[in-house]
């Protein structure tokens, strides 16, 4: 019986060492996408209206381009306690830090299009005109 479990346990480490070789490593694939926090990211960021009036606003008012603020929410974290999720209009809470600087972000998403609520910097004090 310990000679089969043996060979059992051997044939399964070997045959792990051989998919991961021959499908996983060097594939470029990204298994993060199957997390809630990636997902609600991507979605965000796909849907972003940039054209918003709070958008133009806020990145306005912190100095971020387009970029720095895509870059800024993929790298954020999504607070679920604080979210609505269970709306049909979802609210997230997103904390994010860049360039040395802690960001809270709040987004409505409706459907597929996200919109940019609140941007409020912790490390600065700004009264950005926006709203």
């Amino acid at each position: 019986m310990a000679r089969r479990l043996m060979l059992f346990f051997t044939g399964a480490i070997i045959g792990s060492f051989f998919a991961y070789f021959t499908l996983i490593k060097d594939k470029g694939r990204d298994f993060s996408g199957y997390f809630p926090n990636s997902r609600v990211l991507k979605k965000l960021n796909v849907g972003l209206d940039t054209t918003n009036s709070n958008f133009l606003c806020y990145t306005n008012c912190f100095d971020l381009s387009n970029k720095d603020f895509r870059v800024m929410l993929l790298e954020g974290e999504v607070d679920f306690e604080n979210s609505e999720t269970q709306k049909a209009n979802k609210s997230y809470l997103v904390q994010s830090s860049y360039k040395g600087l802690d960001y809270l972000m709040n987004f409505t998403l409706v459907d597929s299009t996200a919109a940019l609520t609140t941007l409020h910097c912790i490390d600065l004090e700004k009264d950005c005109p926006c709203n």
